[in-house]
């Protein structure tokens, strides 16, 4: 958390220093229309990882099993949801609505499309993420998040040295740290535990258990978007 920390701190302002104003600004309010467009997606982890860790303690393997292809199952009609939204009203939103200046509109549309593509693979890492943190392996989540912390300082000082557009090119990097993370979760997961393999077999029952428990995070959820993406959101219309 300290690595994670100082390197954040470290990279925002090369990053703010590389993109400029404009584009920096660009990146963050386009990143939140994204998110807020996933906010389904942030009150079904905790489900997710609520219904394995109940079904890894009782140890019925069979159970376990059902749990996860739910879950993956879940999270795949989330990003159908997600991409229908996204690429519809979403991109609506941002052509016709964000005040963008005209000569970064085109880089701000890439950067639109290249971070739907980070949500859909974050989206679908959710499940593997909850196998990780129910089977109790912090090391490798310590490990996998140092990684991101050391790649994403690499991305910046790489930023300082290209001249191709700064905008989409941070975009790039920011969903290649998603797909190596993702990939990192994946290999894992099917290597420390033989449950993690995905079937197209689902339970309608825990179906609606999960949604039924997810609907009791969904104002908090909600809240946290609106706070801290939908102001971002109010300031670029208005001002």
């Amino acid at each position: 958390m300290i690595l994670y920390t100082v390197v954040s701190l470290y990279t925002s302002r090369i990053i703010l220093q590389v993109m400029g104003v404009e584009d920096f600004g660009i990146y963050n309010i386009v990143a939140g229309v994204v998110i807020m467009f996933s906010f389904i997606n942030t009150f079904l982890t905790n489900a997710c990882q609520r219904f394995l860790s109940v079904a890894i303690a009782e140890g019925d393997e069979n159970d376990i099993r059902s749990v996860f292809s739910t879950s993956i199952f879940v999270h795949c009609l989330i990003v159908l949801l997600f991409v229908l939204a996204a690429e519809t009203i979403g991109l609506w939103f941002v052509c016709n609505k964000l005040v963008i200046p005209e000569p970064r509109m085109a880089a701000a549309l890439w950067a639109y499309q290249i971070m739907v593509f980070e949500t859909v693979v974050s989206i679908i890492k959710i499940p593997y993420n909850a196998v990780v943190v129910s089977e109790e392996r912090m090391s490798f989540f310590a490990y996998v998040s140092i990684a991101e912390s050391v790649i994403r300082l690499i991305s910046v000082f790489v930023l300082l040295v290209i001249s191709y557009d700064k905008l989409i090119t941070y975009s790039v990097f920011h969903c290649l740290i998603g797909v190596i993370s993702f990939i990192c979760y994946v290999c894992y997961c099917r290597r420390i535990v033989n449950y993690s393999r995905f079937s197209i077999k689902y339970d309608k029952t825990k179906v609606k258990e999960m949604t039924s428990f997810s609907v009791w995070n969904v104002f908090g959820s909600v809240a946290e978007m609106g706070y801290n993406h939908g102001t971002n959101i109010v300031l670029n219309l208005f001002h």
